[in-house]
């Protein structure tokens, strides 16, 4: 009998392991690693060859997945016919080709990542005559506020010329994806014309919202519905309902994605990594969850009971992949930001990139 039950466990300790291994090979196979390239990161590109150097660097940390920023002020990266050259960039080639290019080549995933409404966090900026979208300033379409110049979400001619943007990269550029991030309604006071007789102010402006993502996602998928469309939002969905008057509920049949900034750690009190991460799992829609690199090291003020845990731990992130992949919808994970991870700013960072890189193996 006891040599039956021996036999009985070692057969089930052969399947789960055959099928364990075949999950990680599947996983390994699918799962998306994503790094975030801002405009920060993109600030010393000059050349090609440093575009170049950028892929083959993600490359080898043994990620799949570029989220690149070609939008962050109403710029470009690419030659637009709607947006100016983005001045972070110190040469004026063609930037998204070339990460492109160059990531085709290193089997590397390319996500267009775009600011919709800022132009400038700055009020007194002053947008050139020569802009396709000057004339925007007399009819509405750009507002001072409080936070600087943007878009105004309020606006119809504003939208069109936001999907006219879409439009133009889904056309010429092969990308894999398009992603808005967490900066949507940019203040209370942009939209004052068209909502001060209004008594229920939020109700319009998630209808706004709304109307930008689903014209978004219409015009990608008129196009090409292999491009996917996503969204990463504020990790604190409160936020979102209350700041950016953006309803989950109200946009997820025009998503293919969630890209959710979790960038919390375990100890933190008010939004603990594990019970944020379930609640953005009960959305039901593919997940994507973005975490936060860039704290590693650094004291995290606003977390309360884990101010130091950055700090004392090097093993966050790949704690948090590991627990995130456990969830029903993951898709795979997304690393804020290139330099963070290619250039650790201090000992603890790099140990916590070590330790996310043996993950990955």
């Amino acid at each position: 009998m006891k040599r039956f039950l021996l036999i009985i466990i070692g057969l089930v300790i052969i399947l789960f392991l055959f099928f364990y291994k075949k999950d990680n090979e599947e996983l390994k196979s699918s799962e998306i690693r994503a790094v975030f390239i801002s405009y920060i990161d993109y600030n010393g590109i000059k050349s090609k060859e440093d575009v170049k150097d950028m892929v083959k660097n993600i490359s080898s940390h043994k990620f799949n997945t570029i989220i690149l920023q070609v939008r962050a002020f109403g710029d470009a990266i690419y030659k637009s016919k709607y947006f100016p050259f983005s001045n972070k960039i110190k040469s004026d080639f063609d930037v998204l080709k070339y990460f492109i290019k160059y990531s085709k080549e290193k089997d590397i995933k390319i996500y267009a990542w775009v600011n919709p409404y800022r132009i400038s966090f700055d009020k007194d900026f002053v947008i050139s005559s020569s802009l396709y979208y000057h004339d925007l300033i007399f009819n509405g379409g750009i507002r001072r506020c409080s936070k600087g110049v943007y878009f105004n979400p309020a606006s119809d001619k504003a939208l069109d010329l936001i999907i006219k943007g879409i439009e133009e990269i889904v056309k010429i550029y092969d990308v894999d994806g398009i992603i808005y991030d967490d900066y949507f309604y940019p203040s209370d006071d942009i939209d004052y014309e068209e909502t001060k007789y209004l008594t229920d102010k939020s109700e319009f402006r998630y209808e706004r919202i709304k109307k930008l993502i689903k014209r978004t996602y219409e015009v990608i998928k008129s196009i090409n519905k292999n491009v996917v469309f996503g969204i990463s939002p504020s990790g604190n969905n409160e936020n979102n309902l209350r700041k950016e008057y953006l309803d989950i509920n109200r946009v997820k049949d025009y998503l293919d994605f969630l890209m959710p900034q979790l960038y919390y750690g375990f100890d933190n009190k008010s939004k603990p990594f594990l019970k944020t991460l379930y609640e953005w799992e009960d959305f039901g829609i593919s997940m994507i969850p973005a975490l936060s690199l860039y704290k590693s090291g650094k004291e995290d003020a606003f977390s309360q009971d884990g101010i130091y845990e950055w700090k004392e731990n090097a093993d966050i992130l790949k704690r948090e992949i590991e627990a995130s992949r456990k969830t029903y919808n993951y898709m795979g994970f997304a690393i804020f930001r290139y330099n963070n991870l290619i250039n650790p700013e201090n000992e603890n960072m790099k140990k916590e990139v070590d330790n996310l890189i043996k993950l990955l193996k």
